[in-house]
C-alpha cells in the first residue's frame, strides 16, 4: 500500500468496498505518506471522520469499515486466494 498509487489506492477503495470517499480518501492516504510510511491502521483512520456526516459516524458498523475491508482484500489478494 505504501507504494501503491493515489488511482491505485481510490480504485480498490471503489471496487472492494464501495466506498463512496474513495477519492479522497485515496488522497489522504498518499498524503499521509509524505510524513512516512504507513504502518498502522491508525494513521489512516485519525483524519477519516472528516469525510462522514456526524449520523453516519453513529451507525452499527465503524465508519472506516468498508475502507479497511478493502484495503485488506488488496494487502492480501484474498481475490486471487479464493
Amino acid at each position: 500500500m505504501n507504494e501503491w498509487t493515489e488511482e491505485k489506492i481510490e480504485g480498490i477503495l471503489k471496487d472492494y468496498g464501495d466506498e463512496k470517499f474513495s477519492k479522497k480518501i485515496a488522497k489522504n492516504i498518499v498524503e499521509q505518506r509524505k510524513l512516512g510510511r504507513i504502518k498502522k491502521h491508525v494513521s489512516i483512520d485519525r483524519d477519516y471522520k472528516r469525510y462522514y456526516a456526524f449520523s453516519l459516524l453513529e451507525g452499527k458498523i465503524h465508519y472506516a469499515t468498508r475502507t479497511f475491508q478493502a484495503l485488506r482484500i488488496a494487502v492480501n489478494d484474498e481475490l486471487e486466494k479464493i
